[in-house]
């Protein structure tokens, strides 16, 4: 490796998706780096942003380079994803990257560049799969955790949002020796309003992920109404 991680990168190319949490994430991730004199290029997959979107990214003052490579949750096999190391790797190597930070593991399997690469597991269909249906993937999914399994061995640090995944992250895909708890977090500016005694659970609500069904059966014994915001359709077709 010719770039040692103990010094301080000044340019870092980070993927992102316009769709979910990573998209909050990786933008108050910049603003830190862009605060810290780092600059950097955010590299984008899926659905495209909105107006709104792109003019947050601008007020952060990173770039946004959109591309038409998948996300490897809206496919239905390895094969569409051929191509997504060697874009990475070509866009980093043209903007002169320093350190990669890749918020998708399987963006990093087959990736071939002479830069450390760092991996955040926001969230994993099989350790998903595993813990909600007690089982592994189907067969037809099961590429996706190779995949993943790849990108966790190319890292150099692999990043999870609590130790509980990190756990999870383990016991399906094996010893992790450079894994870091990092919480998520979002800065949110302070609002001067009223209190509602109310419960408030904010997510894309198609996704069977995020256990929206769940919240509603649960929401039966509230003392509290409990008001569920967010997306019900989402870019796979799938609805609630």
């Amino acid at each position: 490796m010719s770039v040692d991680l103990l010094m301080r990168p000044r340019r870092v190319m980070m993927t992102l998706d316009a769709v979910g949490g990573v998209w909050r994430y990786a933008l108050d991730l910049a603003a830190g780096l862009e605060g810290e004199g780092i600059r950097t290029l955010l590299v984008g997959s899926g659905p495209a942003p909105n107006a709104r979107q792109r003019a947050e990214c601008a007020a952060v003052g990173a770039e946004l380079h959109w591309t038409d490579l998948p996300l490897d949750w809206l496919v239905a096999d390895a094969d569409a994803l051929a191509e997504v190391p060697a874009s990475l790797a070509r866009i980093a190597m043209n903007w002169q990257a320093d350190l990669l930070h890749l918020n998708l593991p399987s963006q990093a399997a087959g990736l071939e560049i002479d830069l450390p690469v760092v991996v955040a597991s926001h969230s994993c269909v099989s350790t998903w799969w595993r813990a909600v249906r007690g089982d592994r993937l189907p067969a037809d999914r099961s590429w996706l955790e190779r995949h993943n399994a790849l990108g966790f061995r190319r890292a150099e640090v692999v990043l999870v949002p609590s130790r509980s995944h990190g756990e999870s992250v383990t016991a399906v895909y094996g010893p992790q020796p450079r894994l870091e708890v990092v919480h998520n977090a979002a800065a949110v500016p302070p609002i001067a309003c009223g209190k509602t005694e109310m419960v408030l659970s904010a997510g894309r609500w198609w996704d069977e992920a995020k256990n929206g069904r769940t919240l509603d059966q649960a929401a039966a014994a509230s003392p509290w109404p409990v008001v569920m915001a967010g997306a019900l359709q989402g870019p796979n077709g799938e609805r609630v």
